[in-house]
């Protein structure tokens, strides 16, 4: 049985005690075994993001991943690219209760340089071919071509 209790408007003040008009919510519920973080946030970024779509050549190959990034429970959240700059803002999260040493590389041989970086894409120090990511924590890393 499944108990959804998601609007309380009912506190002893002087504000109205429903709320009017129609109101819809989805649910996704996914059976599991051992909790895992990162299978719990993948699941809930599927449920939120929009599906992307690409193009694909005529030979019907997909065209492959921009990066690949160790260990598999460290997720790239987004992937941004840094107008004229041929680099790319990562935003990556852990969600694991582990710290987690991170490594970002590019599957199509392209020597890549790896940076801890803030929201605008500004370096703040040479990472080198690792980062580490506090448990639970986020971190945005900009990725530029060598």
């Amino acid at each position: 049985m499944v108990y959804s209790y998601l609007m309380n408007n009912y506190w002893h003040t002087n504000y109205k005690a429903d709320q009017a008009g129609l109101v819809s919510f989805r649910y996704s519920i996914l059976p599991h075994g051992e909790f895992k973080g990162e299978d719990a946030l993948r699941f809930e970024i599927e449920r939120r993001q929009p599906l992307v779509v690409t193009g694909a050549d005529r030979s019907g190959r997909p065209a492959g991943s921009l990066f690949s990034i160790e260990p598999p429970e460290v997720l790239a959240l987004s992937v941004k690219p840094i107008e004229g700059e041929g680099a790319w803002l990562l935003y990556l999260c852990n969600p694991s209760g582990r710290k987690q040493n991170v490594s970002v590389r590019s599957p199509r041989a392209v020597p890549i340089s790896v940076h801890a970086s803030d929201i605008a894409g500004r370096i703040h120090a040479d990472t080198g071919p690792g980062l580490k990511l506090a448990s639970h924590g986020s971190s945005y890393v900009r990725v530029d071509r060598r």
